[in-house]
Formats: structure tokens, sequence, C-alpha cells
């Protein structure tokens, strides 16, 4: 069953090649899974960094043509595109929101491509729903819709929908949950990605392949990639973080000991050596504060030896981050910049010093032996601020979180 569902998969994606590349060009970036992970199709997370497409054999084998094939990849691809996966945390009525999310993507799919009994917006035709508008427009009046109830056809087919009537349609969302526990730093680190694989695609494909989309699709693609492209900070820090030169030896079974040819062998890694400072000082908020925590366990995460410095006017704290954040910070005064610095300079000799701050404060005196930093708030000093350009290293905007 499973090689049927390979051939018929490939088949479909050399279909959407030649008739709708954005499509093909989009889907092989994803990682594919055929099982019964999910009873039909379904994009959902894999190893928090990437998205998997689900694909149940059972399901996928007895679509009865080639179009509702590609229709449904289209749907979950669709859904990637206009980021519905990062949006169910902001809707707290679940099912209508997966409702109208599917209301979304249908529009932009060939009726004859769709499976019977898919969910579109003629189906409420009293409604008269208005057509490309985006899914907090379709999830307001749906709700509104759910509350007033009555005997209208459309309120109970809203009403057959919520209990059950459309569960084969809407399952294939149930794995976005994944996403949504995923830390506001970890969901921006996705989300950053996949912006950017569409743009790639759009670029891949070109004017002609963007052409053959609905003009709807089109509006919204030409709206990311004219978005203006703001620095990946979050890459700008790992690659900063990289830049180690402390290594470690451990002993491994999977590999032998190239002189002895013995178990076990022995392993060279590579681990980096950070100072992380945070400005605990009173004019950095808390919102800032926990963002700075979901920050260094990102790096944590990646094998990373942390030492953490809270300071405000002088060194509050100093300790190993070893996964789990601080409940509360000392300080909350005033700000200066000197004392990590002079930590990093004389006490840890770090490979590199990252400081999370608001950049309010003078420039520090003291010049650093290591590379420096600095991520400032997205409320903090502007690069047309003088601070800005007499911090000594690298300086990065954080971006506002974009309600996530």
């Amino acid at each position: 069953m499973e090689e049927q569902t390979d051939r018929l998969l490939t088949e479909t994606s050399i279909q959407l090649l030649l008739e709708a590349p954005f499509y093909a060009h989009l889907l092989s970036g994803l990682v594919k899974h055929v099982g019964v992970t999910v009873p039909t199709v379904a994009v959902g997370l894999y190893q928090q960094e990437q998205l998997v497409l689900h694909v149940n054999p059972a399901f996928w084998n007895q679509l009865p043509s080639s179009e509702q094939r590609q229709g449904v990849l289209q749907h979950e691809l669709l859904h990637i595109v206009f980021g519905h996966l990062f949006l169910g945390d902001t809707y707290p009525h679940r099912q209508i929101f997966n409702i109208a999310a599917d209301l979304v993507v249908n529009q932009y799919i060939d009726k004859a491509h769709l499976p019977e009994g898919a969910l579109r917006l003629d189906r409420f035709s009293d409604l008269q729903l208005e057509a490309k508008r985006e899914v907090g427009y379709y999830y307001q009046v749906l709700l509104g819709l759910h509350r007033r109830g009555g005997k209208r056809a459309d309120a109970q087919l809203l009403k057959e929908w919520l209990n059950g009537g459309a569960e084969q349609a809407l399952d294939q969302h149930q794995l976005w949950s994944g996403v949504q526990r995923l830390s506001r730093a970890e969901q921006g680190n996705l989300r950053q990605n996949v912006e950017q694989v569409v743009q790639a695609v759009c670029q891949r494909v070109g004017e002609h392949g963007i052409g053959l989309l609905p003009s709807g699709l089109k509006t919204h693609l030409q709206g990311l990639t004219d978005k203006p492209r703001t620095l990946d900070w979050r890459r700008v820090l790992r690659l900063f973080a990289a830049s180690s030169t402390v290594t470690t030896v451990r002993n491994t079974v999977r590999r032998p000991s190239r002189r002895y040819g013995t178990l076990p062998g022995s392993k060279v890694e590579p681990q980096q050596k950070i100072l992380v400072a945070i400005d605990t000082s009173g004019s950095v908020a808390d919102a800032d504060l926990n963002r700075f925590f979901e920050e260094i366990h990102q790096l944590w995460r990646q094998r990373v030896e942390i030492k953490v410095l809270e300071c405000d006017v002088s060194i509050k704290r100093v300790y190993d981050y070893r996964g789990q954040p601080q409940q509360q910070v000392e300080g909350r005064g005033g700000t200066s910049f000197d004392p990590p610095i002079q930590y990093a300079n004389s006490n840890y000799r770090p490979d590199a010093l990252v400081y999370f701050t608001d950049g309010r404060g003078r420039p520090p005196r003291y010049g650093s032996r290591c590379p420096v930093l600095w991520l400032i708030t997205p409320g903090g000093i502007a690069a047309k601020d003088n601070t800005w350009h007499e911090l000594p290293g690298q300086v990065v905007k954080m971006p506002v979180l974009d309600g996530i």
C-alpha cells in the first residue's frame, strides 16, 4: 500500500510541476511521512524546526482522481502559505477557527479538485460571505452565527459541522497544536523559516509561475515578497555563537578508535563558551526579560555552554544556565555596561559575549577581549541614536513579536 502511495505522490508532484509549479516547489521542501499518524493528509511539525506532510495511505490511495490528489496537497500547502499553523491560539473557538481556515484556502482551489463535502463559501448562501478575505473575517462572522443560532440553513449547517459533520475535513488540523506548543522564540524561528522558504519559491518560479495562480493568492504572495527584508537576527545570533574555539573530547561506541581499531573510540566536538549578560535595569520590561530567557534557551539547546550574568549598575548574580530560566532577576536599578565586559575580560574569558539590553545607558569605557553581540529590545535605542554606534561589536535590533 505504501509503495502505491509513494508512486501516486510522485505522479501528483510531477503534475503540479507542469500545471502549478509554485505548489510543486513548495511541496519539495517538506519532509514526507507515509503512515497512519493522521486519518487523511496533514501538515505537522518535524523536530521543532521544520514542517512535515503526513499522508495516510488508506485515504490517499482511495482518492478518485489525480485532480483531487492535487487539490488535497494544495489545501495543505495553502495553510502553510497563509500562516494558519501559527494562529490557532489567537482564536478561542478552535473548531470555528478550523472551519474559517478551510474557507480561506478552498477559495483558491478548483472546485473539481476538492473532495466531496469540502468547506466552501457557497455553502453559506444566507451569510453572503465576502470572497478572498483573511481567516479573522470568516471566524468573526461564523462565531456570530454560532451565538445567534436559529433554524436557517446556514445556522443548521454550522451546527452540523461543529457537532462532527465535518470531522474528516477538519481532523487534519490536529497536528497544528504541535506548533502552538512551541515557545514564542521557537515559533518565531519556525515562522521566519517558513516565510523565507515561500519567498524563495516565489523567486524560483518567477513571474510566470506566480501568474498561473488565482488573483487573490498572487496578491498575498506579492505582499510576502514585497515585505521589507529585516535582518535575520536569530541567524546572526546562531552564527555568532558558532564562532567558538573550545572543543571537548568524549568516548563513543559508534566510532572505533582510529589508532587501535577498538571501542570505545573518541569524538571531538566543538563547544561554544558564551557569557550572556542580561540588562536587569528598571528600563527593561518584564516581557523583554522573559524573551531574553527564551532566546537563551534556544542557544542552550544547541549544546552551547552558557554562563548568565545579571547586571544593572553592577553585577547582581552569575550562574550557569542549565535549561531552567530564573523566576526572578536581581537588579532593576540604573544601567552600566562596563561590569559584564570587565568580568569577561578578567574572570571568565568566554569565546563571545552576548548582551541583551535596551541600550539605554552610557557606552562602555572598557574594550572587550572577545567578540560582543548586542541584542537591543524592540523598544530600545534605534540605529540613529549615538549610543548605537558607540557600542563595541555588532549591534542588532530584536523585532516586535508580530502576534506570537
